[in-house]
Parts: C-alpha cells; structure tokens; sequence
C-alpha cells in the first residue's frame, strides 16, 4: 500500500476508540500492525510531522525558480526536468524529486485546458501506429518479435492490421501497401507517430517528412500528418487497438505456421469485431460504416507502387543521363535539361520517375557503372528539344555487331567494318 493519507489515518484513531484491535484495523487498511501502533501513539501525543516546517534545499534558489516559473506556468514534466537541469548548472545538489516538492508547496496549479473532441468525416483521416507482440511461428522455430502496422479509419474505426518481421522503411512500405489493399482505399490524411521512417529531421509540426516515404505518400496523393510529441491522444483511436491486440485476438493461445498465417488468423478476427462492434460516430456497425466510408477513399491504383529506399532528385545531362549511386543512366531524349526523381527499388531496378509516371528504367547495383538504352536517343523532335542526331552506317553497323555477342572473333568485326567503309 501506498503513503496513508489524513483521512485514513482518522479514521484508524477513531476505529481505535471504538475498541477495534490493533490487528484488525491493520487487516482493514492493509498494512502492518506496527504502522497503525505509530500513528494512534502520535495522535494520541498530538504530535506533529516535523518535515512540513523543515527548510528546503530549492528555498535557496528561490529567485531563479520564481522567474522561470513565470517563463513557464505550465507545470508539465519537461519543463520541471529543464529547471532541475538549469539549477544544476548553478550548483543544485538536489534531486528532481525536491525540485517538485518545492513547486508543489510554493505555487499554486495551472489553470486545467480540457481537450477538445473532433470526429472527422468520411475519408478525411487515417491513424496509424506500430504494435509488437511475441507469437510463436514455427517457420522461426519459436516464440518471436513481430510488428503490426495498425491502420484504423478515424470515421467508421474500420481498420487494418498487417503484420511484420522488421519495422525498416521497406517493411514500412509494404506494410502500408497491405493497409491500403484492406481498406479497400486511401483517405486524405494519414496522422502518424514520428517514426524515423516518416520523419527524417524534427517531430510534430517541425517534423520533416522522410524523402522517400514522401515521394510514396504522392504516388498515392495523400497528406502525412504527424502527431505531436508525448501526446498520444492526437491519434488516440489507433492506440486503443493495443488492447484488441491482448485481449481479442489472444496471441499467446495460438501457435502459427508462419507470418501468413498470422495475418490471415488476423484479418479473420478484424472482420469479425467490426461486424460485432458499433461505431460511435453512425450508431450502425463498424463494418457497415466501413463499407459506406469506402465510397468516399481515394482509389487504390491498378498496381500498388513497390517499396523503394533510395529518392533523390537528378537533372538529366546533355548526353541524356543521370547520376545515381555511382552509376549513370540513360532517359529518354525528350527530358534533357530536366529534373527528374531516380528512386532505387527493393526489387534491384532504378526508376526515373517524371510528374508521377516512370520514364527509364535500369538495373540496379550492376557491374557496369554506364547503362544506355539506345532507343532513349530515337524519336521525333518537339518544339523544346531536337533529336539526337541519327547514327551513321559505320556506327550503326558497330551496333549491329556488338549486339551478337563474344562469338564473334575480332578479325571478322574488323573485317566487316571494312566492308562497311566501301
């Protein structure tokens, strides 16, 4: 038990005068029978609790503590570590822990703000966070980490949850692209934590959206908004699925083959508490709620984009390359003198990607450090870029042979330049 307060200590004295033992109001608070002795004696001495008249160690600071209180009225824990922090400086010896104590007794509460409830419409917004659990897959050989990329519509609470081995931006991706497919669409705004996969610099409203998760937020065309830091409620409907997580689905029951099916037992038993649950919002079921919010998602594209880990932008060079990881890449003629974003994919291609559809694509991590596709350098001029000028017989025919392969011996290549040069 706890620090006894005024009152319970009333009321041990008063049960005391009544002739209850000694033992039994022990039983009845929960403590030991000595503590009750201790606090009936000092009642019955009058005694008082000399700590409250016992000087602080913060009273010699007082100055300091005063104008930084005024700097920050608001007693929240990070402000009160900043001041134990400053005094340090300044050769406090005592602990955080005083530091409240003496606030407490000197000043009085900041006004309370209440928090204002907002349900958005249909389609406006999506809350997204990671969860872990332990399950047993018997593909690992045991008990094992999983993450789960929970997903939930702020509108209907329909919802999503896709499972995971690692929490790495690929995996980010991936995971994202099983969410969308469940909810069957993507809402405008997607509100999440500040995750170094979504955040590259900075937190909340200061935070800097990941280079790479941004570009796939566009693909998509919807908003990444972040919450603030220490403030679990701005996307308070996801965390609650922390509870669904422990008490639904029961994971520590349940053996599974593998991560497939985990995600299947999963989706069986999302489905089922949604058609079972009421939404908030409608009064109708999660699920029929869901369905009507589907009619108003953005639609999902004919193939969902695949995960990439690299974006930078590059402009296209005079001889219609581009300079990515040490390597450079052909792009079609039509696009010299522009800018255009190289992403490198997970399935080892690079992709130039111009206003959202794909221009050129190449290997990645190969050997050779220049790839060219020569149909990049044909075609028809336009009224900002003339065609390259076209190859020649010789160089057409060097071409031609290079294109056979190294069956061809290095007499007859020659031999048949020279026929060409007739």
């Amino acid at each position: 038990m706890g620090k006894l307060t005024k009152e319970e200590v009333i009321a041990m004295v008063v049960l005391s005068k009544k002739k209850e033992s000694k033992r039994e109001i022990a039983r009845r608070f929960g403590v030991a029978e000595g503590t009750v002795r201790y606090h009936i004696r000092r009642s019955e001495e009058g005694a008082e609790d000399g700590r409250k008249n016992k000087p602080m160690k913060a009273e010699s600071h007082k100055k300091m503590i005063d104008t930084f209180m005024k700097d920050h009225p608001a007693w929240k824990e990070q402000n009160l570590r900043a001041l134990h922090e400053e005094l340090l400086e300044v050769g406090y010896t005592g602990s955080y822990r005083s530091v409240v104590r003496y606030i407490r007794r000197y000043y009085e509460k900041p006004r309370v703000r209440p928090y204002r409830r907002v349900e958005t419409p249909p389609g406006v917004q999506a809350q997204t966070d990671w969860i872990e659990a332990r399950v047993y897959l018997e593909s690992e050989e045991g008990w094992t980490k999983v993450s789960g990329l929970s997903v939930k519509l702020s509108h209907s609470r329909g919802r999503a949850l896709v499972w995971c081995m690692k929490k790495d931006l690929a995996h980010w991706l991936t995971a994202h692209n099983g969410a969308w497919v469940r909810l069957g669409g993507i809402p405008a705004v997607e509100r999440v934590d500040n995750v170094k996969t979504a955040a590259s610099t900075g937190s909340g409203p200061w935070a800097t959206l990941h280079t790479v998760y941004g570009a796939y937020a566009r693909d998509l065309k919807y908003h990444v908004e972040f919450c603030r830091v220490r403030t679990p409620r701005d996307k308070g409907k996801v965390e609650r699925d922390v509870r669904f997580v422990r008490g639904e689905l029961q994971l520590k029951n349940r053996r599974f083959r593998d991560l497939d099916d985990l995600q299947r037992y999963t989706d069986t038993k999302l489905k089922r508490a949604m058609h079972r649950l009421t939404c908030p919002v409608t009064g109708a079921p999660v699920w029929e709620s869901f369905l009507a919010e589907q009619e108003v998602l953005t639609p999902l594209p004919e193939v969902m984009p695949d995960p990439f880990d690299v974006v930078v932008k590059r402009d296209v060079s005079r001889d219609c390359l581009v300079s990515f990881e040490g390597r450079r890449y052909s792009v079609p003629f039509l696009y010299m003198g522009r800018k255009v974003e190289v992403r490198g994919y997970m399935d080892e291609t690079v992709r130039m990607v111009l206003d959202g559809e794909i221009v050129a694509l190449h290997q990645r991590n190969t050997a050779s450090r220049l790839l060219i596709n020569t149909a990049h350098y044909e075609g028809v001029s336009t009224d900002q870029v003339i065609a390259p000028t076209p190859l020649g017989k010789n160089a057409r025919k060097i071409e031609e042979l290079s294109s056979e392969g190294v069956q061809l011996r290095a007499i007859e290549y020659y031999r048949a330049l020279v026929e060409v040069q007739r």
